[in-house]
């Protein structure tokens, strides 16, 4: 063998070896395995969670990208909120989901240990990124499950053009209620009864249908304080003509799904 028979034989030697190397690597410019990647839990959820307020309530939930989370519980008979929940959730290993936050009453309603608001935990959860999530809840003294499958309405995007509207059809604990969000995504209103809304709605990622939002209620007695949350648009009428949100304190959540 002459001497490029051996320098070719070598070459085509250290490149079968980079070719399937594995780490640690001995050679230079042998690339790394990939590092497992978690599966993303943002996105809008829409399910069943079972033994929160009724037997079985219909749940719809926005993570943002921030893995802050909002969930609004409804009647699945007359679709009437009963109740919501905020938490901060995170993935590990691959696919299992953890979070803690606060269960939340409407209104009228009480938790399965007859409060108006619990700390919940999620003790466990399952993943499937744009496809399922499955939790199990610790809350108001009981183990809940929640199933819910992904909506693709996540995907729609964000922008304050979008929600700048007049909005109708709300109310605070019974007072009949609407508010403003203008171009620069201000909040402001009033309710029936003189409690008085500012505030602002934040994009946080334009790419999502997920928005920030910071309420501040003032002149409305013990519902008085700063409330955040999120809100997404869905469509009833037309597209992106409802704002569906959910805004919390420590005590008290303040829903509503009003219609421009």
């Amino acid at each position: 063998m002459d001497r490029t028979d051996s320098f070719s034989a070598v070459a085509l030697l250290v490149m079968v070896v980079l070719a399937g190397c594995d780490e640690p690597c001995p050679f230079i410019g042998c690339p790394p395995l990939p590092d497992p990647m978690n599966q993303s839990v943002s996105g809008v959820w829409n399910g069943q969670a079972v033994g929160f307020i009724n037997t079985t309530d219909d749940i719809r939930c926005v993570v943002a990208e921030t893995l802050e989370v909002a969930c609004v519980l409804t009647d699945p008979v007359t679709d009437e909120i009963i109740g919501a929940a905020q938490a901060t959730v995170q993935v590990t290993n691959i696919d299992q989901v953890s979070g803690t936050g606060t269960l939340y009453a409407a209104p009228g309603f009480v938790l399965n240990d007859g409060s108006d608001v619990a700390a919940l935990t999620i003790t466990g959860g399952t993943v499937s990124q744009r496809n399922t999530l499955d939790l199990t809840v610790d809350a108001a003294g009981t183990t809940t499950t929640v199933s819910t499958t992904y909506d693709a309405i996540y995907e729609r995007g964000s922008d304050l053009a979008t929600v700048a509207a007049v909005y109708t059809t709300f109310d605070i604990f019974g007072d009949t209620s609407s508010f403003v969000i203008d171009a620069n995504g201000a909040i402001s209103g009033q309710s029936a009864a003189g409690c008085v809304l500012d505030g602002v709605v934040i994009i946080s990622d334009a790419t999502f249908n997920a928005y920030g939002v910071a309420l501040d209620l003032t002149s409305c007695g013990g519902l008085d304080g700063e409330y955040n949350g999120l809100g997404l648009t869905q469509d009833m009428n037309a597209t992106d003509d409802v704002f569906l949100f959910g805004v919390f304190t420590s005590q008290t959540a303040i829903i509503g799904a009003p219609v421009k």
